[in-house]
């Protein structure tokens, strides 16, 4: 049997078609099978039509249609080779099915209906086989049985429902109570309802206020976050990698460093300059360049402390790492000028404490005008990188 016929207790159920608009594609079951060659054998529908291929398998109109076009068409079971002349049509009338027996589709223990096609309209009016959905538990039910079912079923939905309507006489029941106790006591709902509303106003006030704290809060967190973010140190002018592998490098800059070599006279010889707090592999130091004039030629040194810093207590001491300080070129890296840097002494070297700082070596000196003329200095700026090796 196909997916379209089934043997039941109470019929053999088939789908019909093209028998008009009411059985058109109507489940219907039958009393007796219905013989083989009246039924498609691909789609298993009860056609008003069919063809008998030349090879005995029959196929309704749709599903002939289907089979490609040529010369030789072949039967989709077998393969075999068929012409169209070749093929036998069978028509079922729609007066010779409808004195066919059926039964209802309710199946016997609901419905006991049995007649011919022809009285099919009339019995669906009448029988109660067919189902419902019951609207409190939403599982389908025979129409037949639906009053019964209603009389007993605590589905959710009911349940829910006689639920609020209990909450909702308790709440009826206390309002009422509440009322007569207040009027027992002399005690009068208009002035018991101007103070809830008072209270109420004032609540309102309350948490307006504290909204208006919270949102002026917000905005001077947000303004010192501005603030902040203005006053961080921002790297700019030249980039450099690290040299090698391994080495660790970080940009400083010594800002207005013509106002510092401009302050240099002959009561002030020596001038000098420190740039910001910096960090580089956990270690926190400062950059400072000393300016030196004698007679009219002013020399440059660099000299690199170590300060204590908040990851003091992580990174290795004695400091050991291989200094070198670089002035870069603004525009050909090829020209910066590279100073190893000597940290070797046992005060440099120690871990900094609270308000002491370690110094280093200086530099060897290095004549201003080259770097000042040579295109080192930007915008005011002298940027010196450094590499801890």
């Amino acid at each position: 049997m196909t997916a379209q016929q089934s043997e039941l207790p109470n019929g053999w159920k088939y789908t019909l078609t093209g028998f008009g608009e009411f059985l058109e594609m109507r489940r219907v079951a039958f009393a007796e099978p219905m013989p083989a060659t009246r039924l498609c054998g691909i789609c298993g529908m009860l056609p008003s039509r069919t063809s008998q291929l030349p090879c005995g398998h029959v196929l309704c109109e749709s599903c002939r249609d289907q089979i490609p076009q040529g010369k030789h068409r072949r039967c989709p079971f077998d393969g075999k080779k068929f012409a169209d002349s070749a093929v036998h049509p069978m028509n079922i009338e729609l007066s010779e099915l409808e004195q066919s027996r059926i039964v209802c589709s309710a199946g016997s223990q609901v419905c006991g209906f049995s007649g011919k096609l022809s009285e099919l309209a009339d019995h669906l009016t009448q029988c109660g086989g067919g189902k419902i959905k019951c609207c409190k538990c939403n599982r389908p039910v025979f129409r037949n049985h639906a009053v019964n079912h209603y009389r007993s079923c605590t589905g959710p939905q009911h349940a829910a429902t006689t639920e609020a309507a209990t909450k909702g006489d308790k709440m009826a029941d206390i309002e009422k109570s509440t009322r007569e106790l207040m009027l027992s006591k002399g005690v009068e709902l208009e002035a018991v309802l101007s103070r809830f509303t008072n209270t109420l106003a004032d609540k309102v006030a309350s948490l307006e206020r504290q909204l208006l704290e919270a949102q002026n809060k917000s905005n001077s967190d947000q303004q010192s976050a501005v603030v902040a973010e203005k006053g961080k140190v921002v790297i700019q002018g030249p980039y450099r990698a690290a040299s090698s592998a391994g080495v660790l490098i970080t940009t400083c800059k010594f800002a207005d460093i013509y106002a510092v070599v401009d302050s240099l006279n002959e009561e002030q010889a020596e001038v000098r300059k420190s740039t910001d707090t910096y960090s580089l592999g956990g270690y926190t130091f400062k950059l400072e360049c000393e300016f030196s004039k004698v007679e009219n030629e002013v020399k440059v040194r660099f000299i690199l402390f170590l300060h204590e810093g908040e990851w003091d207590s992580y990174v290795d001491w004695p400091f050991e790492k291989m200094v070198t300080l670089i002035i870069m070129h603004t525009k050909d890296e090829a020209k910066d000028v590279r100073l190893p840097l000597t940290m070797v002494d046992h005060r440099a070297v120690r871990k900094p404490r609270a308000g002491v700082e370690r110094w280093g070596h200086w530099t060897i000196k290095k004549n201003w005008q080259d770097i000042e003329l040579k295109g080192y200095v930007d915008r005011g700026a002298l940027y010196v990188n450094v590499e801890f090796e």
